[in-house]
Formats: C-alpha cells, sequence, structure tokens
C-alpha cells in the first residue's frame, strides 16, 4: 500500500473566510499607510490637508488594532472554533474601517486641478511602495518594479509640467489606464496570495496531526513561492511520506510505509482534519483507488514514486 496519492482538499467556508479578512486586514492597512504618506507630504504644502492627516492617521491606528486581534483569530487550533458570528464581526468591522478611509481619500481628489491630479498619482506610488512585499512576489519578474517606475516617471514629468505651465493634461490624460493596470495587477496577485494562505493553512494542520501521531516532520526549501510546499516525514519504524502540496489546494504524496500501516495512517490523518475544517480522500495515483478500501478489496501494488532532483533541506516552513 505504499506509493503515490493524491487528494483536493476542501476548506470549510468558515476557515476561508477567516483567511480572506486576514488578508483585508492586511491589505487595508497597507492602502492606510500609504495615504498617510501621501497626505503627510502634501500637507506640506497645503495647509487644509493637515486635518485629513489626522483623520487617515487615526484610521490606521484602528487597523493596527484590528490586524493584532486577527493573529489570534488565524491560529490552526482556533480557526474552527469560531462561529459565522465572529466572522461577520470582523469582516464587519474591516469594512467600516475601509470605508472610513474612501471617504477621506474621496475629500482630497475633490477638484480637477494640476494638484488634485498629481495627488492621485502620488498616492498611487505610495501603494505601489508599501505593497510591494504583499504583491510583488506573485507576480512575473520585474514587471512590480518596471511599473514603480513608471508611475515614478510619471510624477517627475508632472512636477516639471506643472512648473512651467500650470498644468498636467497630458499626463493626467494616462492615469485612469495606469490605475486600471494597477488594479489588475492587484487582483491577479491577490488571488494567488489567497490560495498560499489556504495552502500554508493545510500545510500546517498537517504538521501539527503528524507531530500528534508522534512522527517527526521537516519543510523543504522553496525556490520560489508557485512551488509546490514539501513535507518529510518520518513516521520512524514505519517508513518516509512526503507531502506535495500545489498551489490549488492539492496534495500529492509519495509514501515508504509498509502495506500493513499505511491505509490506518492515510485514515488517520483524514480524520484529522476534518478537526480542522478539512475535507480530504487520498486516492492513488495510478488506478484512482481511495486509501479507504472495503473490507475484502486487494491493496494496490504500483512503483515507488521518486523525485527526479534532490531538494535541500530549508526553514521548518518556507
Amino acid at each position: 500500500m505504499s506509493g503515490r496519492k493524491y487528494t483536493k482538499v476542501e476548506i470549510q467556508d468558515k476557515i476561508r473566510d477567516v483567511l480572506n479578512c486576514q488578508l483585508q486586514v492586511k491589505e487595508a492597512y497597507t492602502k492606510a499607510k500609504s495615504f498617510v504618506n501621501t497626505l503627510s507630504e502634501m500637507s506640506l504644502t497645503t495647509v487644509s490637508l493637515k486635518d485629513l492627516v489626522t483623520s487617515a492617521k487615526s484610521v490606521l491606528n484602528h487597523i493596527q488594532c484590528q490586524i493584532e486581534s486577527m493573529n489570534t483569530l488565524v491560529e490552526e487550533s482556533e480557526m474552527i472554533k469560531l462561529t459565522m458570528s465572529d466572522i461577520q464581526k470582523n469582516t464587519k468591522m474591516i469594512e467600516q474601517l475601509k470605508f472610513q478611509l474612501e471617504d477621506i481619500i474621496d475629500k482630497c481628489r475633490e477638484g480637477k486641478n494640476a494638484s488634485s491630479k498629481r495627488n492621485e498619482l502620488l498616492m498611487l506610488f505610495h501603494q505601489l511602495i508599501n505593497e510591494r512585499d504583499l504583491l510583488c512576489p506573485w507576480l512575473q519578474e520585474n514587471i512590480y518594479e518596471r511599473f514603480v517606475d513608471e508611475i515614478k516617471d510619471m510624477l517627475k514629468n508632472a512636477d516639471n509640467e506643472i512648473t512651467k505651465t500650470g498644468s498636467i493634461e497630458g499626463i493626467a490624460e494616462k492615469i485612469p489606464n495606469q490605475l486600471a493596470r494597477y488594479k489588475k495587477m492587484k487582483e491577479k496577485a491577490i488571488h494567488s496570495k489567497q490560495l498560499d494562505l489556504e495552502r500554508r493553512y493545510i500545510a500546517s494542520s498537517i504538521e501539527i496531526i503528524c507531530n500528534e501521531m508522534g512522527f517527526a516532520s521537516k519543510w523543504l526549501s522553496q525556490e520560489n513561492l508557485f512551488d509546490d510546499l514539501i513535507m518529510e516525514v518520518k513516521t520512524h519504524a514505519y517508513g518516509i511520506i512526503t507531502f506535495r502540496l500545489q498551489l490549488d489546494g492539492t496534495i500529492r504524496s509519495n509514501s515508504e510505509i509498509d502495506k500493513g500501516s499505511c491505509c490506518s495512517n492515510y485514515i488517520q490523518i483524514e480524520d484529522k482534519l476534518k478537526s480542522f475544517g478539512l475535507d480530504s480522500e487520498f486516492k492513488y495515483e495510478e488506478d484512482d483507488q481511495p486509501i479507504r478500501q472495503e473490507k475484502n478489496e486487494q491493496p494496490y501494488e504500483g512503483e515507488p514514486y521518486k523525485i527526479e532532483q534532490p531538494l535541500t533541506i530549508g526553514a521548518k516552513m518556507p
């Protein structure tokens, strides 16, 4: 019963909502931080904006407190205990903070003069700087940095135009297109980030389960975030299991466990995953037979799976 197996893990909506809530908080925080930076810079030349800076900083402080409270919610052992009321309460609080922030931003955007258009471009630039760690790893190489350089050049050209003519009509026409590019880029990165959060929740759950079963586990390093998360589990007397967690939620495993122990160990893992809000059904790669076999069925005898390239051992969780 050793060999290659796989399962598509289904995450309960409650767990997915908590992870999404966590991501929204971080996104709101970077946006608030970007806007405070923008307003602080603008208020140096526009005295009337100082009150807006104070308001934005207040919203930022609220979001920081929300992040701290969310950190306790996303611990694997605590997520499953949450009620829908808990999740809805936190989601509503995030939406209120985002609404307050958007209200302040809209006030800053009032007007169609050169200054208001430049401010819009300036805020986009600060968002790109503050969201680099959140978004850049999930985009193709250099795409993010090239876009940042484009916006930086547009700001420089806008300042030159304002100095010469008091207007930035030519540059202003390009701003909506740049904002649309940014939105598309961000949506793509956030989608991948959400999938990775779910994958890492699954990975941490498996690690906890294996430790509870008395097995020793170690994570192998990733070259980039799109690579599989790989965990080697030493079952001591039974052999080694290698788990590969794909970004789409599929787990593939290669087991060296002897015939007598393989089925029971996988069934234990499946059952324990349910306590983390995760549904799975391990099957054999070659003939799609489930691990949970009927009493009189014969176990599958397949060729052992080998990893073609050696992997270097990295941190506990990459």
